[in-house]
């Protein structure tokens, strides 16, 4: 249920009265009243009054809201706040649906995968080997963490390719050193 009318008026027990099946703010039909009376008046505004809370009584500034699209035009603005509340109801209520829609976003935006990303990342995986092709581990997991689980590599100034699936560590150590990947080889010719 609302907490707040969409005028910012708290919806208490004293402050509400039912009106055809529909909870009306007590607080806002006093409103319309006198702008009824003075409906006519010089000195009254005009146009609807701009909402200063959302019905669950966030504030409205301009950082709390965004702007919607429907058709490709304007649809009036929302509350970020209210949108993350839905958002984390719903990953707690459907979280094996949330985290494949998340996987699948991920490995369209970063790596160029699209399509069912746990068959993809299998596939791309059984393509080397099931190993890692710089030190050759196996016996990882797609998992949560870090250590123990397998990593897609992809050139962080290309988003959406990737190069190939490669052990946490050797992801660690591939990303640190990288940019200096031509003085580490000399440095190796060197000492060898």
């Amino acid at each position: 249920m609302r907490e707040y009318c969409k005028n910012g008026h708290a919806l208490t027990p004293e402050n509400v009265y039912v009106f055809r099946g529909s909870i009306r703010c007590r607080e806002c039909r006093r409103i319309n009243r006198n702008a009824s009376y003075h409906r006519y008046s010089n000195h009254a505004p005009r146009g609807p009054k701009p909402k200063k809370v959302c019905v669950h009584g966030h504030e409205l500034t301009a950082e709390n809201t965004y702007q919607t699209f429907k058709n490709g035009k304007k649809n009036g603005r929302k509350c970020r706040q209210c949108n993350r509340d839905l958002a984390l109801g719903y990953r707690g209520r459907k979280p094996d649906i949330a985290a494949t829609t998340r996987l699948r976003a991920q490995m369209k935006r970063l790596y160029g995968i699209t399509g069912d990303p746990f068959e993809a990342r299998d596939a791309l995986l059984a393509s080397q080997g099931n190993a890692c092709p710089i030190c050759d581990r196996t016996g990882l997991t797609w998992d949560k963490g870090f250590n123990n689980v397998w990593h897609i590599d992809h050139p962080h100034d290309k988003p959406g390719t990737h190069r190939g699936i490669l052990c946490a560590r050797c992801n660690t150590a591939l990303g640190r050193l990288e940019p200096f990947f031509d003085k580490v080889v000399a440095y190796l010719k060197k000492y060898s």
